[in-house]
């Protein structure tokens, strides 16, 4: 059972955020999906971390400065080498921020779509909320009576 804040919420809209290489020329940006939550917006998602850490309370910049990649942007970005500590700047608001984790590839939008890149990262405010539960079938209920 996970919950956290969230600004999107998988199947629903995704903000797209023009993002570059540190170093790169600013024409070199890329268009990237782009979901904004709290510390833990991954365990939420049920999302895999499979390189680096997860966002964390314990480094105070990452509200500010830290940014996990799925599995499709580290390949876009041609990062498949080591994508850890790599810096892109959103051009947003001209943020420089580090990459610290990398998760698996997952559906963020709809099932019906092909997975596409994606950057995850921390506002200290957000309008949704995403809450992960338990099955039916994980609790060994099979068929549940609701009506009592």
């Amino acid at each position: 059972i996970a919950v956290a804040g969230s600004e999107s919420i998988p199947g629903g809209l995704i903000n797209q955020m023009p993002i570059r290489p540190e170093g790169a020329p600013p024409e070199q940006g890329i268009l990237v999906d782009s979901m904004i939550g709290d510390h833990d917006l991954i365990n939420a998602l049920g999302a895999e971390l499979i390189q680096g850490r997860n966002f964390s309370m314990t480094f105070p910049t990452d509200s500010m400065e830290a940014v996990i990649f799925n599995e499709s942007a580290v390949k876009l970005m041609g990062w498949q080498d080591d994508p850890l500590d790599k810096e892109i700047v959103v051009f947003q608001n001209w943020k420089h921020a580090k990459v610290v984790g990398v998760v698996e590839d997952f559906h963020h939008k709809s099932l019906h779509q092909p997975i596409e890149p994606l950057f995850l990262h921390i506002t200290p405010s957000y309008e949704l909320f995403i809450i992960r539960t338990r099955t039916l079938q994980h609790l060994g209920c099979r068929t549940c009576d609701f009506d009592h």
